[in-house]
């Protein structure tokens, strides 16, 4: 957590077949390649873990926190866990010393069916995102989109985002029939080459603009500033916030996806600005109406006003400790979902 620099001295341990772009130069940066059945990888992370001796284990996915709970039962460590966003999953709420619900969705499906004292509502948060100029005017002259208005969905090309897609370009063409001067920007990973090409085929190339190379795609987010709109789920919708866009989210319904205003914040808010949000707009607004996007990012999602919510989450956990029989109740049906073939 890099706004707890000087609080807290983290190690970050990456599991998985391949070291995330996004953390690997992170100090302290550990990867150790893991799959389901490797125990060697098990009992590699367990000794490092052991040498470096953390007074919490801070877990950010459900297949880590099973991970951490089998460490916290051998080493006697507590556990945090952040479930950040998502669906809501199964009634069956593994334990954690702690756990941070970034969504209102998440968090009154988990009070529900668990014990409330351990769940607190953070809101996803973060610092204040960095611009790129240069990348801009090369990315803006490449295109030659000077002086043109700029819709921006920063999303990888895969299947599983189609709606989102429909959504955007639906959005694109009520802007442009308003105005000419739009023009859409796709930014993302190819992930899937040939639902990238549907895409085009179903879209066109008339306004519509298509960037998939690693130098622009790597930190997408410091493009955001050639935008005069931007369509975006969770984080990426607060951090068009802090550039003060306009905010577009894709929901679950409707036909275009919903602005960020006055009107629709709370909803919107609720749902971690997921596409699980039922709401629905009908038409567009020729400007925004109300509160200052960049307002909503310094009350809301700024880093910096959660800072005591972690540290006072930290000393709960180190104070409780371990509690192998708490932990040991929903480990098996855990273990289940951590081993079971996709």
């Amino acid at each position: 957590m890099q706004n707890l620099k000087g609080l807290i001295q983290p190690e970050v341990f990456n599991l998985g077949l391949a070291p995330s772009r996004t953390i690997s130069n992170l100090r302290d940066f550990h990867y150790i390649p893991y799959a389901r059945w490797n125990i060697f990888g098990l009992y590699a992370l367990a000794r490092k873990i052991r040498t470096s001796s953390p007074d919490v284990l801070h877990a950010y996915d459900h297949k880590s926190l099973f991970v951490a709970r089998l460490l916290s039962l051998l080493l006697g460590i507590p556990v945090i866990y952040t479930k950040c966003g998502g669906p809501n999953g199964s009634r069956a709420i593994p334990f954690a010393n702690r756990i941070v619900l970034f969504s209102g969705e998440n968090y009154s499906h988990y009070c529900e069916h668990g014990d409330p004292s351990r769940y607190i509502l953070i809101p996803n948060r973060l610092n204040r995102p960095h611009s790129d100029p240069e990348m801009q005017e090369r990315l803006v002259n490449e295109l030659g989109l000077r002086d043109q208005k700029i819709l921006l969905r920063i999303s990888r090309f895969n299947r599983y985002y189609d709606h989102t897609f429909n959504q955007t370009e639906a959005l694109f063409r009520e802007l442009r029939a308003k105005e000419m001067s739009w023009h859409l920007v796709f930014l993302g990973a190819e992930q899937d080459p040939v639902y990238l090409q549907e895409l085009k085929d179903r879209f066109g190339l008339d306004g519509v603009y298509y960037i998939v190379e690693e130098s622009y795609t790597k930190e997408a987010s410091k493009l955001i500033p050639i935008a005069d709109a931007v369509v975006a789920t969770g984080r990426g919708a607060m951090e068009a916030c802090y550039f003060g866009k306009r905010v577009f989210c894709p929901t679950a319904i409707g036909r275009l996806p919903v602005e960020i205003n006055d009107a629709t914040f709370d909803t919107l808010f609720h749902f971690n600005f997921s596409e699980r949000a039922p709401v629905i707009q009908s038409e567009i607004a020729q400007e925004t109406a109300g509160t200052s996007m960049k307002v909503y990012f310094e009350k809301f999602f700024l880093l910096d006003t959660a800072r005591t919510a972690y540290l006072s989450l930290y000393g709960q956990a180190i104070e409780e400790g371990s509690r192998h029989l708490s932990n040991l109740k929903t480990l098996a049906y855990h273990a289940l979902q951590f081993f079971r073939p996709r």
